[in-house]
Order: structure tokens, then C-alpha cells, then sequence
């Protein structure tokens, strides 16, 4: 499956626009926008980092953690945030598509920019 099989018209933007935005922000390194299935759709990554691994990794990660959520009766995940080593991630789930953006070394995400950002992935919003 592609973009152009993934239904994105109806959305505020496409998934490489998603991704460019994100680009722009303050303190983002990359970014990928993935299905539920972990097949990448676009991504802006350093060039040591690999996109189709992170995106594969997304639906397992998020699966794992919400899990949790639910076993604690906290209801459903739909976001995410963590820090590797110095760098913070933020991983948002928007129906069947994952929005995963990591920030550059000591620097943070700016959080509500890219839940407006990841609210673009969503049909609903129109």
C-alpha cells in the first residue's frame, strides 16, 4: 500500500506535508508518518537513521504502551512521549496512520503545534 492507495484527500494535508511542517518546527529533527500496519508513507530522517525501521516499530511501541493504559482502566491512547538518551519523541496515533516526530539533542518538541499538526492526519476534522 502507498499514499496514493491510503485515502488522504479528505485530510488537512498529505502525509509529506505533514512532514515538511513538522521539519519547520522548533527543536524537530524528523519526522515519519506511518499506517497502522508499520509501512512507512513519508518521512524526513537523518541519513544513519532507517524510516521503514521506525515506522515498523511505531504500531508495536504504541500497541505495547496502550495496553498498559487500558490494563490500568486509563482509557485509549492517542499520544505519546518519551526521551532516548537526550532526545524526546512524541508518537501520535490519528485513527489507522501514526504521526512520530523526535526533536534534536537537549532540545523540546513544541507539544501543541504538532497535535494540531497530527489532528491534520484525521478525516473526521472536516
Amino acid at each position: 500500500m502507498s499514499e496514493t492507495d491510503f485515502d488522504f484527500k479528505p485530510r488537512g494535508a498529505t502525509p509529506r506535508e505533514i512532514v515538511a511542517r513538522a521539519m519547520t518546527l522548533p527543536g524537530v529533527a524528523g519526522a515519519v508518518v506511518a499506517l497502522y500496519d508499520g509501512l512507512m508513507i513519508a518521512s524526513q530522517v537523518a541519513p544513519d537513521l532507517n524510516p521503514d525501521t521506525l515506522a515498523a516499530f511505531l504500531p508495536q511501541i504504541f500497541a505495547r504502551a496502550g495496553q498498559t493504559t487500558r490494563d490500568l482502566h486509563m482509557g485509549e491512547l492517542n499520544n505519546l512521549s518519551f526521551t532516548v538518551g537526550n532526545v524526546s519523541w512524541k508518537i501520535f496515533r490519528v485513527n489507522a496512520v501514526y504521526l512520530a516526530v523526535f526533536g534534536r539533542a537537549g532540545e523540546a518538541l513544541p507539544a501543541a503545534p504538532l497535535v494540531a499538526l497530527a489532528g491534520q492526519l484525521d478525516r473526521r476534522n472536516k
